[in-house]
């Protein structure tokens, strides 16, 4: 199994609000970041590129860039990799969620592009994934009884 990026929790939390919906963290962050995030979330299933992002966040393409990476961790188009991730994530861990469907849900542009950024900010497959998943729901499960 591949080693994943090392992400901060605080991201991967961040990552998962905005995927649910929840904006209050925001405050924290520059108001141009802030922008850029909520940009993010709303539109990750979206073709996105830089150019549309500093656009949303009302700031210099340079500006941005750094302020981003100094606040967050990583630069916008790394954040909107791990949130397309995280997307699949969630929808390879319900019981009938294929790989598939994460690669529509998620916005990359093609099958091979979510696998190979699932492998680098996951460590295995989308497949071994919704493997484990399962396995884990089962073990749950026969623990419950």
């Amino acid at each position: 199994m591949a080693k994943p990026h090392v992400v901060d929790e605080r991201v991967v939390d961040l990552v998962r609000a905005l995927l649910g919906g929840s904006t209050g963290r925001l405050k924290q962050y520059h108001p141009a970041v802030a922008r850029a995030l909520v940009y993010l979330a709303d539109h990750f299933q979206d073709k996105i590129s830089l150019q549309d992002l500093v656009v949303h966040a009302r700031a210099g393409r340079s500006h941005l860039s750094r302020v981003f990476r100094e606040e967050v961790g990583m630069s916008p188009m790394q954040f909107l990799a791990l949130l397309r991730v995280e997307k699949s994530k969630l929808v390879l861990a319900d019981r009938q969620g294929s790989v598939k469907e994460a690669w529509g849900d998620s916005g990359f542009g093609d099958l091979r592009t979510l696998e190979r950024e699932f492998k680098k900010w996951v460590g295995c497959t989308p497949i071994e994934y919704r493997q484990k998943a399962l396995e884990q729901r089962k073990g749950s499960s026969i623990q419950d009884e």
